[in-house]
């Protein structure tokens, strides 16, 4: 007898001997622990395999959360962006409804100009404005800002363009008095560091907060235009001038538009 034959014989035998245990009911409690085992066994896999699934799930939401944190920042960086270039063109706008209420309400005859170089560093503070001779800038004119508040004097002129040097600068001396009480004295510059009001008289009455005007004697600046306000007293009793520091009467070094005074 061929052994294929013999091999499909001996399958249909074991097959049949399986179908008559599970009719007889013989396999019953073998199919039944094996059913049990079979659960008590894939509770722990089934747990596993959960919590697999969560720690992938998890480091999918941490990468969607990363890429979302990447826009948000990236949409922060541009509203702030934005958010500063308002600001700065707001700030441009009040220097300029400044400027422009100052040189109508003004009944001096001036040259408005744009601050296009500052040299904050510098001991002479030179300022370069996009105004020069071809618009009628004249070399010793004074430069003031909206108020009316002196900042300036013109030191050199070119046919577009003209440089200032700032009140601050070792070389401004400007004729001023103080109102109220009308002590008269010297305005000078402090090599870029700050005003000092010099040459005060001993007789004269100066106090923190007073207004520093310009006096009009030489004839080199106009009167009343604002100096600042006296800050500290630096002198005693015992020297013969009275000397005090003065406070700008605007920032010097954030001017953007300026007018020279045409004389």
């Amino acid at each position: 007898m061929p052994s294929s034959l013999v091999h499909i014989l001996a399958a249909l035998l074991v097959l049949g001997v399986l179908v008559l245990l599970s009719v007889s009911a013989v396999l019953q409690p073998v199919l039944d622990w094996g059913r049990v085992g079979v659960e008590f066994l894939s509770q722990p896999l089934l747990s596993l395999l959960e919590r697999v699934n969560n720690f992938f799930l998890l480091v999918l939401q941490l990468k969607d959360l990363g890429a979302q944190n990447q826009i948000l920042d990236r949409q922060v960086e541009k509203l702030t962006a934005e958010v500063a270039a308002l600001e700065k063109a707001k700030e441009e706008n009040r220097f300029l409804r400044e400027a422009l209420g100052f040189q109508i309400e003004s009944r001096l005859s001036l040259i408005a100009a744009e601050v296009v170089g500052l040299d904050p560093l510098g001991a002479d503070q030179k300022v370069t404005l996009n105004r020069g001779r071809n618009h009628g800038v004249a070399e010793g004119a004074p430069v003031v800002a909206g108020g009316p508040t002196l900042v300036g004097v013109i030191t050199a002129v070119f046919d577009h363009t003209s440089q200032m040097d700032l009140l601050t600068s070792s070389g401004a001396a400007v004729n001023a008095e103080v109102v109220p009480g009308g002590a008269t004295g010297i305005v000078r510059g402090e090599h870029g560091l700050g005003l000092t009001f010099d040459l005060v008289s001993q007789t004269e009455v100066i106090k923190p907060g007073d207004k520093v005007l310009t006096s009009g004697l030489g004839g080199r600046f106009p009167k009343n235009l604002l100096i600042g306000e006296i800050g500290k007293i630096r002198s005693s009793e015992s020297e013969l001038f009275q000397k005090a520091s003065i406070i700008p009467g605007t920032n010097l070094r954030s001017l953007r538009v300026v007018f020279v005074v045409q004389q």
